[in-house]
């Protein structure tokens, strides 16, 4: 199941973080309600659920798998954004928190086009 980082009630957007540790990361820059899954090649059975609560869903997965797994949240919302997280394929939201780069903007860029 989803791994539930900060799920308000009060936000009309939320992030699907793969990994769980990176949900928790990105928690302390963003406000939007969060979510992680450790696998991003299928989704919970029980993801319509908790996917109609949000205007709009966007999915964060790791660039170096980003084009075998991204297919899975294909036509599962309406206003669904999939993206890869940052550019370089060996760097996460963690590289970059550790390492004092990881900012707002990084985490609500969007590195692909739809």
């Amino acid at each position: 199941n989803f791994f539930e980082v900060r799920l308000s009630n009060d936000s009309d957007t939320l992030y699907v973080v793969e990994g769980e540790i990176e949900g928790i990361t990105i928690s302390k820059y963003i406000d939007d309600d969060i979510v992680s899954i450790h696998n991003t090649n299928s989704l919970p059975a029980e993801y319509e659920k908790l996917f109609s609560k949000y205007k709009k869903i966007v999915v964060k997965i790791d660039k170096d798998r980003f084009e075998d797994n991204y297919k899975a949240f294909l036509g599962k919302h309406n206003n669904i954004i999939i993206d890869y997280k940052v550019d370089d394929p060996t760097k996460d939201y963690n590289d970059l928190h550790k390492n004092g780069t990881l900012t707002l903007d990084i985490i609500k860029k969007y590195n692909r086009e739809e």
